[in-house]
Parts: C-alpha cells; structure tokens; sequence
C-alpha cells in the first residue's frame, strides 16, 4: 500500500487515500499506526510513508470479517489505477484504457483469492463500465448492454448485491448502473430500496430525484431533493 501512495503529494493526500482505504476495509490501526498515519500529512517529512519507515502488519490492530481473506493492497493498487485513470481520460483516452484494464486486472487478482469481496466487485463493475465508454469513444460505437464487459458488470454488481441485499453501496452502485444502461424501471427500483435502508442516503436521494426530475415528475423529484437540504 506504502508503495502504491509514495509518489503522491503531500499535504494530507496520502492520509486521505488511506483513511478512504480503511473505512472501506473494515481495519482499525493501532495507537502508533493512527499517530504515524496522521503525522504522514504535515509535510513534516515525519511519519511511516517514508521509505526507511513503511507501514507495516503489526501497525493493524484489528481486522473486519469483510477483509479476512481480501487482498488490501491489490484493491487500493486497483482503486488508484482507476483513479488515474480517470484523470488521464481529457488528456489522453489510450493512456485512460491501459489505466482502467489494469484497475481491472488488480481487482480481478483479488476476486481470484476472495470471490466475495463486495468492494473489488463493485469498484471492478465501475472499471468495466468506464473502460468500455472509453473503447466506444475511441471506436464511435454505440453503447450495447449486452457487450461482454457491460455484461461481466452487470454480473459483478447482481453478485454484490447478492452477498449482502441490505448494503446500500452495492444497491445504490447497480441504480446508477442500471440508469447509465437506460433500464430506468429496475433503476428507480434499486433507488427505493437504498432509501428503504438508509433513508438518508444523500446520493441516493439525489441520483433518484434527479431521474424523477428527467421524467417530469418534478413535485415528486422535490420532495427528495428536500430531504437533501433538511440534513444540511
């Protein structure tokens, strides 16, 4: 994980990605780890993200169920190609498609090890689809859903959900996938049954108002977007 943040800069950046790890992750550092991890951002050049001082196992006090037989570094490596790839999509759309099939090769290495990581399911998902938009951009093809790697995504997130029904990341990830595909019938669906489990998911409530809103049903879509500025 060390390795894969080193080159970023400072200025609390490489704290942010790893707390974004963590709390994805389920793991809980030690009382060392947590003051060296918060130490990493000053700009000090104090802190284990130096090279003589790498975060090591026995920095992690405790570790969830989720993560048990997971690959933390292959998810955060696949996690930061895809993030780069992201980046590279304005500037270069071929240096975006080596970024995105590598997010996928690194989360596919962890799905060989733990076929049920929701979190390389789900972030694999997202690679496929924006790998599969770039390609299509490329080649001036149209969108088919049926496409080998729509398809593997629609397959990986339908696994997430599976896993575990009640996760509202993994149900509001396939709303919006299901939206981005046209299906807007299972879309809203999926919307309603984040709001079920969390009722203040401000995503969710958004992303759905905003499709009741693309229908015209605007006094409907209102009252979500209320909701919205009600826990503001």
């Amino acid at each position: 994980m060390v390795r894969a943040v080193r080159g970023m800069r400072r200025g609390g950046a490489r704290e942010r990605l790893l707390r974004r790890v963590q709390k994805m992750m389920g793991f809980r550092f030690t009382a060392q780890g947590e003051q060296d991890l918060a130490g990493s951002g000053s700009g000090s050049g104090g802190g284990r993200f130096e090279r003589a001082k790498p975060f090591q196992r026995t920095d992690v006090d405790t570790m969830g169920e989720r993560i048990k037989h997971m690959n933390i570094v292959g998810n955060a490596e696949g996690f930061l190609m895809m993030v780069k790839g992201f980046q590279s999509r304005v500037r270069d759309s071929h240096e975006a498609v080596s970024f995105f099939s590598r997010a996928i090769d690194k989360f596919d290495e962890v799905l060989t090890s733990n076929p049920n990581s929701k979190v390389s399911l789900v972030q694999c998902s997202r690679a496929l689809v924006a790998l599969d938009e770039e390609i299509r951009r490329q080649t001036h093809s149209d969108f088919v859903f049926d496409s080998p790697r729509i398809s593997r995504a629609n397959d990986y997130l339908l696994r997430a959900v599976d896993l575990d029904p009640l996760d509202p990341l993994s149900l509001y990830h396939y709303a919006q996938f299901l939206e981005m595909c046209g299906k807007l019938d299972l879309a809203e669906e999926f919307y309603l049954r984040v709001l079920e489990v969390d009722p203040n998911y401000v995503e969710a409530l958004h992303s759905y108002g905003s499709l009741l809103d693309e229908r015209n049903d605007h006094d409907y879509a209102e009252r979500f977007f209320l909701r919205i500025a009600q826990q503001h």
